[in-house]
């Protein structure tokens, strides 16, 4: 679509469970994702992810990964744009890492976030990735134990006009390059 954003179901609205969102561990980590009704972000979100991590250590992360809209297309060199808002019990006292990486587990783009509490905040990063891969996919993970909450996950490839929040280049331009008088472009 002309929409540029990446990530699929990014507010955990699309049911009443996980969809487009899945666990990931390593060795021995453990986690479970559930969707979260109470406590929410703010009156128009209904559903929050929560995630569980039971066990987890620097060798064995444990999260969550989103694939995107039949995969995200990962371009060496190329610049995304992630936010998100996120919060964590008490037990929690980590880094959450967000990555851009293969099936297998290959990164391409990683960035620590840190300063989580117990209220919901908004962190935002840039992930350059030093890959290609067409099917890559969007993780986000942890090496500590402790519960979080995730809500409004958004992760943008440059866009038109470098809009936040904005359309995909190759698709706008060709809309404006027909000079539509039926329409104001962008927007409106």
């Amino acid at each position: 679509g002309l929409y540029a954003e990446l990530i699929r179901n990014r507010s955990f609205e699309d049911a009443t469970t996980l969809v487009s969102w899945t666990t990931v561990t390593q060795s021995t980590s453990a986690v479970t994702a559930s969707i979260e009704t109470t406590d929410l972000l703010n009156a128009a979100q209904t559903q929050a992810l929560k995630l569980a991590v039971t066990k987890a250590s620097p060798t064995a992360r444990a999260g969550i990964y989103n694939s995107g809209f039949w995969g995200i297309n990962a371009v060496s060199g190329r610049q995304y744009q992630l936010t998100f808002f996120a919060k964590c019990d008490a037990a929690f006292t980590g880094t959450i890492t967000a990555s851009l990486e293969s099936s297998a587990g290959v990164k391409y783009a990683q960035a620590a976030v840190s300063g989580l509490t117990t209220d919901w905040q908004k962190f935002s990063c840039t992930l350059t990735s030093t890959g290609n891969d067409a099917n890559a996919r969007f993780v986000l993970s942890t090496t500590s134990a402790g519960t979080l909450w995730f809500d409004v996950v958004s992760l943008f490839p440059p866009t038109f006009n470098n809009s936040p929040n904005g359309m995909r280049p190759d698709l706008a331009q060709m809309l404006a390059d027909l000079h539509p008088k039926f329409m104001r472009f962008p927007g409106g």
